[in-house]
């Protein structure tokens, strides 16, 4: 038997994001406005706590594979992917390994692409067998008799 933990969206923020004016010419403004001024952020204000308590159960349940399938942040700010991949224990030798994507959210425009900030911060669950070693994506990594594969569709 193969015990996987699934999680997703967990969309963690950090201050300070590292805003610079040609920031406020893309859909960020729209997403901090939807953060800040309209109350979403409200649904995330446990995200430390509850990952707090997802790397003690990690620990502890005896998962042989972590499943994160995307939206560390909420708006793709470089520290905001750092903070988040440090708060999941990413590449921390005392929880299982991991296998990742990124969300919508974590390429939320196409700098967060080009930055490649995801790939840097998670790199230790972005390991894997790739049919063309130069590309990100897609990736698969054997658990066992399973074999989890990892594609990227998120767009910003």
């Amino acid at each position: 038997m193969i015990r996987l933990a699934h999680f997703s969206d967990i969309h963690l923020t950090a201050q300070p994001l590292g805003w610079q004016a040609r920031d406020w010419f893309t859909k960020r403004t729209a997403g901090w406005v939807n953060l800040t001024l309209l109350g979403r952020a409200s649904r995330f204000r446990l995200a430390n706590a509850v990952i707090a308590a997802l790397r003690n159960e990690w620990t502890t349940r005896g998962f042989d594979h972590l499943v994160f399938s995307g939206d560390a942040t909420a708006l793709g700010f470089a520290r905001e992917i750092q903070q988040a991949a440090e708060q999941l224990g990413v590449g921390d030798p005392r929880l299982p390994p991991g296998i990742a994507v990124p969300g919508n959210h974590d390429l939320y425009v196409r700098r967060s692409m080009r930055q490649r900030a995801f790939e840097t911060a998670f790199a230790p669950w972005l390991t894997g067998r790739r049919v063309n070693t130069d590309d990100d994506y897609p990736f698969a990594q054997q658990v066992g008799h399973v074999w989890l594969i990892a594609l990227n569709s998120a767009k910003p």
